[in-house]
Order: structure tokens, then sequence, then C-alpha cells
């Protein structure tokens, strides 16, 4: 074994612990979700940091499921307001949203998204699966008089 791998695979592993710890011992906020209402809108507010919380997870793909099997034409904006990071599961769950929503003929709203969480979007290249906004208003405005929100 050659010092130039020994040094390189030493480089990866204090990255790796470094961003392991950074993860782990950041501030995480305690995660849950809330639901409203907006007419026909369905907003699903998330709050804190969604790491490795199944039930929150599972609650998102819940709130959606019965939006999407409850309506013709789901119309749903999912907020992360108070969001600062996401684990896979939740980036996952809005894959499967999205799927479901376009089958029938509408988009997923993603709205109030970090710079972070945005980049972990554009990385794995799934940013055409959502339309994104800056604020919720924005989101709600571009369903408000959408006859077809498949725009």
């Amino acid at each position: 074994m050659g010092v130039s791998f020994v040094l390189r695979w030493h480089a990866t592993y204090v990255r790796d612990m470094l961003f392991a710890t950074r993860v782990y011992d950041m501030a995480l906020k305690p995660a849950s979700i809330s639901i409203t209402m907006h007419d026909d809108v369905t907003c699903i507010q998330l709050v804190g940091d969604i790491v490795v919380e199944e039930h929150v997870v599972d609650k998102i793909g819940a709130a959606a499921s019965s939006v999407i099997e409850n309506n013709t034409l789901p119309k749903l904006i999912i907020s992360f307001k108070d969001v600062s990071y996401v684990a896979s599961a939740v980036i996952g769950t809005m894959i499967s949203i999205s799927h479901r929503l376009t089958d029938k003929g509408t988009r997923l709203r993603i709205c109030d998204v970090n710079a972070h969480i945005r980049g972990v979007c554009e990385v794995t290249r799934i940013t055409d699966l959502f339309d994104f906004y800056q604020s919720f208003d924005d989101a709600l405005a571009s369903l408000a008089d959408a006859d077809d929100v498949s725009q």
C-alpha cells in the first residue's frame, strides 16, 4: 500500500467524519408537519429538520396521498419555510408525490426552499419534477386561476 493511497484514504475519511460530525452535532430542530387548506389548495408545511424521523416522512406521504386520491385535479404545495435540512427519504417521497400528481395532470409546487435543499435537488437532477416558488404566496398565485395546473 503506497503512501499516496494512505494519504488519500485518510483525507477522505477525515472529510467524511467532519461532515458527519457537522450534521449530527448541529442543533437540529424537531420535525413536524402541518396541513392547511386555502380554498381547494392543500399546503403541507414542513417544520424543523427532517433527518431520520420516519413518522414525519410517512405523514408527508399520507397527507399527499389523501389529497391526490380525493381530488380529480389535486392542488398541492409543500412549504420548506422552517426547514434547513432534509433526509433523502423526504426527497424520495417528493419524487413519488410528483409522479402521482403528474398522472393526474398537475405538478407539485415547492416553496420557501433554502439554498442547501435547492442544491440537493439540482445535484440529483430532480428540479424538473417540481415547480419552485420563492414564497407560499407565489405558489398559491400560480394555482389561483389556473384551469389546467399542469402548465
